[in-house]
């Protein structure tokens, strides 16, 4: 999975013509100031507990609960790869993009929720959204899997909107009910165990099944 992965690096530096060790270094400084800097303003704007939510809906709007790899996709994208690069083994290739972005979505998310400073009310607050992102992630790729692509965009674009909805009436006081008051009734561990059950879920949704 290295080859295809350092390929795909290889593809998008010659696709935006980035040549160079001084190119590729102000590039990689650019993304990482983003990163950093973006975190650190969002949370020193205000209180973790109240720009958590907030911060998971940009998540959610980023896509990055929708993991999974559409068949077609991953079909054409596989001969695609097996035309020009047969060296490739193709088994492996399927696992790469299967759990690429699953992974670098749970980087970013923890990245980018985990509080600054970690008390017992942030740690409790992180899991929650942690918890509501990975639950999100496994209808998108339940929906991914087993309907067709026009359903599992209706359904992605419909939590989002739902989303959106319960986050704007919470915020103006219409919602007596805030989305993190639901499950802060349950400790952290129990939170941690929830996490971990859906995150064995997800990946067993993302492993590729044998062809018949």
């Amino acid at each position: 999975m290295s080859k295809v992965f350092f390929l795909e690096i290889d593809l998008i530096r010659k696709r935006f013509q980035i040549y160079g060790v001084f190119n590729t270094l102000s590039l990689l400084l650019v993304i990482l100031s983003l990163l950093i800097g973006g975190k650190f303003l969002i949370f020193f704007l205000g209180n973790y507990p109240k720009l958590a939510p907030i911060v998971s809906l940009i998540l959610l709007l980023m896509g990055l609960c929708n993991v999974a790899i559409p068949e077609d996709k991953l079909f054409k994208k596989l001969g695609l790869l097996r035309g020009f690069f047969p060296f490739l083994e193709i088994e492996k290739v399927r696992s790469y993009y299967r759990y690429r972005k699953f992974i670098l979505s749970i980087l970013l998310i923890f990245y980018l929720l985990v509080p600054l400073e970690v008390t017992n009310d942030t740690l409790k607050y992180f899991l929650i959204f942690i918890n509501l992102l990975s639950f999100l992630t496994l209808i998108n790729s339940l929906s991914t899997r087993y309907l067709s692509n026009s359903k599992k965009e209706m359904i992605y674009t419909m939590m989002k909107i739902l989303y959106c909805g319960l986050l704007a009436l919470s915020i103006r006081g219409i919602l007596s009910i805030h989305i993190s008051s639901l499950f802060l009734s349950i400790s952290s561990w129990g939170l941690l165990l929830i996490y971990l059950v859906l995150f064995v879920i997800n990946l067993w949704i993302l492993h590729p099944r044998k062809e018949r």
